[in-house]
């Protein structure tokens, strides 16, 4: 790979750990080094881990391989957040990984103005943000709209009314 990430580098590593488990059990053993072993706990928790990174990598190809687009933003952090919800089977320390890696989602998914304004219009998405954020968001940019002379906005008693102008 030529610019692995974090999570794919991570995955790639457990994976190969998995896959080569047998054969590096037996070489430890053949010099010596049986307490090196991974025991079958271990061996779980590797299996466990490998699974949940394994539903980033396509997270991590997609905005490797192609421009990433503002639309993925909230469709990824969407699905991020879904797969960081905890299950009735998950062990206490995946519990954990799921619940950070959950509340870094913001912080790792920047999502600027332009962002949000396009997540409240995309039905896909709108839920995201609060009823009340959604509509200061929207008639901000209205105005900054109207300040650009792009739309003109007219005030009616209890709301405002949007008159698109034509551009040439």
């Amino acid at each position: 790979m030529s610019c692995p990430t974090r999570w794919n580098s991570s995955l790639v590593m457990i994976q190969s750990i998995l896959d080569l488990h047998s054969e590096v059990q037996n070489a430890l053993k053949k010099i010596g080094h049986a307490e090196l072993c991974i025991h079958a706990e271990e061996l779980d928790i590797l299996k466990q881990l490998a699974s949940f990174l394994k539903e980033f990598e396509i997270f991590t190809d997609l905005v490797s391989s192609a421009g990433p687009t503002l639309s993925l933003i909230s469709l990824m952090e969407l699905k991020i957040r879904k797969m960081c919800k905890i299950l009735p089977n998950d062990d206490t320390w995946l519990k954990a990984v799921r619940i950070k890696v959950a509340a870094n989602v913001g912080r790792r998914l920047k999502c600027n103005e332009a962002a949000k304004i396009q997540r409240i219009l995309d039905p896909d998405t709108k839920g995201i943000v609060a009823r009340d954020m959604a509509a200061a968001l929207l008639l901000a940019d209205a105005k900054k709209c109207s300040e650009r002379g792009i739309i003109s906005l007219e005030d009616e008693p209890g709301m405002i009314l949007l008159k698109s102008t034509i551009l040439h």
